[in-house]
């Protein structure tokens, strides 16, 4: 099932740009409510000399103290810049849609923030007593819970057709193909350079094999309840 294709066609058959938006929203809520608040969020926090950014995102050196425990959930919507929330939001848009209207948005909001919560501490165990970044490191973002959307999204639907822009080439292949391409490009990265790109890539990696897991539990869920007990057996 081309489901990435399926995402697109619902353009097409909406009569415009808001019927279509509303039709989407319908399907998935979380998905397009978690887009508009990193949105409002970072114009906020830039309007404000980035105190958002300072008193809502995660310290890890005060994490694993015990400290500031709510902001493994605050730092998940908070973006460097617009570019860091474009490419992240577009991500959610791709992959959020075909996951929440599968599984609904109790066990998308499941996924989504249990794999950017367990990404956030992981990383940060890493930033603390692997790489000694300084205290005043400080982690933001939503990639590790989207990594997880994404996993899921490869576990349901690994066929699927993916058009992927790497470097300056446009590569068409299948979800499970992509999955591969991420995780090794994720490995590359984290190996290559480290902390010093400011990426967390750790937490990607993290996030996406808890989405992994939890949607091979889900899938299991759907398919014993969709096929082995169907309804009004």
């Amino acid at each position: 099932m081309e489901i990435v294709f399926d995402v697109y066609m619902m353009w097409r058959r909406r009569k415009g740009i808001i019927d279509a938006l509303c039709f989407q929203f319908r399907i998935a809520p979380a998905t397009f409510t978690i887009m508009l608040l990193c949105l409002i969020i970072l114009i906020l926090d830039y309007l404000t000399g980035r105190y958002i950014l300072v008193r809502f995102g995660l310290f890890p050196y005060l994490l694993l103290k015990g400290v500031q425990i709510e902001r493994l959930v605050t730092s998940i919507f908070l973006h460097k810049d617009f570019i860091h929330l474009f490419l992240n939001m577009w991500g959610l848009y791709v992959f959020g849609i075909p996951v929440e209207r599968e599984l609904g948005t109790r066990n998308f909001l499941i996924i989504y923030f249990l794999s950017g919560i367990l990404g956030n501490i992981l990383y940060s165990l890493m930033v603390v007593y692997v790489y000694r970044l300084p205290i005043l490191t400080i982690v933001i973002g939503a990639s590790g819970a989207i990594s997880g959307i994404l996993a899921t999204f490869i576990v349901f639907y690994p066929r699927a057709r993916l058009t992927v822009f790497v470097f300056i080439a446009i590569i068409p292949m299948t979800a499970i193909q992509f999955a591969i391409f991420y995780l090794v490009l994720q490995f590359l990265y984290m190996i290559a350079f480290g902390p010093s790109a400011g990426i967390a890539f750790f937490a990607h990696i993290v996030g996406f094999v808890v989405g992994w897991l939890l949607g091979k539990y889900y899938y299991r869920r759907i398919f014993i309840r969709r096929y082995v007990y169907p309804p009004g057996y």
